[in-house]
């Protein structure tokens, strides 16, 4: 099994794929994964949740079939939600 980094012929240091989640399944890809957590997130309908997936939906509005750019941007700009803000130091 690899390390993360860990060189590989013809790659340099790239983390390692993730490993299949059944024995004998081709291992996901990045925009898979992205696609899959956007799913659950979207599909999450708890109380307090609707102003998140807006946002997330605007994300996915500006990267049309680029889910792994939605997602990344939807992390990057997210605010916190009321109560849970970080101390000002």
């Amino acid at each position: 099994m690899m390390k993360p980094n860990e060189e590989v012929e013809g790659r340099g240091a790239w983390p390692a794929p993730v490993p299949p989640s059944t024995p004998g399944a081709p291992a996901k890809t990045l925009r898979e994964q992205a696609r899959e957590l956007i799913d659950e997130l979207l599909a999450d309908t708890t109380a307090g949740t609707e102003r998140s997936r807006k946002q997330l939906e605007a994300c996915i509005s500006r990267n049309p079939g680029r889910p792994e750019a939605a997602l990344l941007e939807h992390l990057m700009n997210r605010t916190p939600a009321p109560g849970h803000e970080q101390p000002h130091t």
